[in-house]
Formats: C-alpha cells, sequence, structure tokens
C-alpha cells in the first residue's frame, strides 16, 4: 500500500487551516421519492392533477418572504436572466462597492431543475408521479460572514423544493 493511501499517515491530523467550499443538498424528506410525492398529497388532501395549483402559493409566500427580507436588511433584490455573467461575480461586484457582512443580495432567476409530474391518465399502475426536467423559479440569498465567507442558499420552489446551501470557506 502506497503512502497516499496509509490510513495511518493520517493520525497526527488535527485540524484544517481553514475551509474549502462545502455544499449542502436536500429537500423535503416526504417528497424524496415518487412514492412518498403521493402519500403526502393523500395525506394533506391535495388533488393530485392539480400539483400546480398547490405549488402556486407556496411559490407566492416564498417570494414575499425574501422580498421583505432584502428590504429588512438593505440588500440588492434581483431578477436574474443574464447567462452570460454569474451570480457569484455579480454579487463579489457589489462586495467590492460596499463590504459589508450579512444579507449581500436575493436573486430570483427561472433555471432548469428536476421536478415532480403528475401522469394525466387516471388509469395508471403504480405511482402516477414521476420527476423530469423542468424549469421553476430559484431564489438565491446571499451571505457575507466572517468566518465562513460568502455563503449562498438556494430554495426551488416547486416540488420537491430542494435546497442547496453552499459556503465558500474563504474570505472575499
Amino acid at each position: 500500500m502506497s503512502k497516499a493511501l496509509d490510513r495511518t499517515a493520517f493520525r497526527d491530523f488535527k485540524s484544517l487551516d481553514c475551509l474549502d467550499r462545502m455544499v449542502i443538498t436536500g429537500n423535503i424528506p416526504e417528497m424524496q421519492h415518487h412514492d412518498a410525492m403521493r402519500a403526502y398529497c393523500k395525506r394533506h388532501k391535495i388533488n393530485e392533477f392539480k400539483i400546480p395549483n398547490w405549488a402556486s402559493p407556496i411559490r407566492d409566500r416564498l417570494d414575499a418572504h425574501f422580498h421583505d427580507l432584502a428590504v429588512a436588511n438593505g440588500a440588492a433584490e434581483v431578477g436574474w436572466s443574464n447567462k452570460i455573467s454569474r451570480k457569484d461575480d455579480f454579487v463579489k461586484g457589489l462586495l467590492a462597492e460596499n463590504f459589508r457582512y450579512g444579507i449581500i443580495a436575493v436573486i430570483k432567476s427561472m433555471e432548469g431543475c428536476r421536478t415532480f409530474y403528475r401522469a394525466q391518465a387516471k388509469t395508471v399502475k403504480g405511482s402516477p408521479f414521476y420527476l423530469r426536467s423542468s424549469k421553476c423559479v430559484h431564489y438565491y440569498l446571499y451571505i457575507n460572514d466572517k468566518y465562513l465567507g460568502l455563503c449562498q442558499i438556494r430554495i426551488q420552489t416547486y416540488a420537491p423544493f430542494t435546497i442547496q446551501i453552499i459556503m465558500n470557506g474563504h474570505r472575499i
């Protein structure tokens, strides 16, 4: 076994000098797969054929919440449609103009994602739900933390409501 693969070589390893990029991804546990989504709909008496109608008020509440969050913290609120530049670069530009800690920006963007849809046939065997590639609104919350650096929280506004948290681990 080579020294690089030898686990005993790491026994004196105590701590990291700095964090590197960390990514945490998840979604609502009750909606992780098609059978769970169907059970969720039955438990909460949601009409399986009207999932878009059910998700619309949730998206509207998220929209209002993120708007209030941006206003309360003096953060930039941006509707993103620019496919050429990166959101991270835009936020770093905001920080270059006015460096501060806390919430820096709230960005709303229509992006590709995996969402649940229901087969329209009423005589489907098994679960009628399936995941497919689609587009929906995503919200990005950018936070500049003193220790973690620039952090990003990304929330999908349609089932299964995937959430992704990215911590840079480096100061800008």
